[in-house]
């Protein structure tokens, strides 16, 4: 299951509609939606940035308290700006990291 964490706006709306998803796809913006999801799963925040309280902007879903529920096997990303912050994450919990460039939101994305 490939889950992308984000409210939906315009933004979010092409990059759904530009993605290829080879698993089920879930879109949330509140924690309440994962609690119940058992299978392997991917992250992906195409958009979104972690702020200081841990919590991906414009979305209820703490990023740590995602990982930890989850155990997720890769966390995509779409925004450079937390890649340390991602890097140090990825040590601690041990998946794998990939950047997804976003410059072009006419192009295909596979997942």
């Amino acid at each position: 299951m490939k889950i992308v964490v984000g409210s939906m706006d315009y933004r979010l709306q092409q990059f759904i509609k530009a993605s290829s998803f080879s698993e089920k796809m879930l879109l949330i913006n509140k924690m309440c939606n994962v609690k119940t999801i058992k299978d392997e799963s991917d992250i992906i925040i195409p958009f979104g940035i972690i702020m200081n309280n841990g919590l991906i902007s414009n979305t209820l879903v703490h990023l740590e308290e995602l990982i930890i529920t989850i155990n997720p096997k890769v966390l995509y990303y779409g925004n450079p700006f937390n890649t340390p912050f991602f890097e140090k994450l990825k040590n601690r919990y041990g998946f794998e990291l990939k950047y997804i460039n976003l410059k072009n939101l006419n192009q295909k994305f596979f997942f």
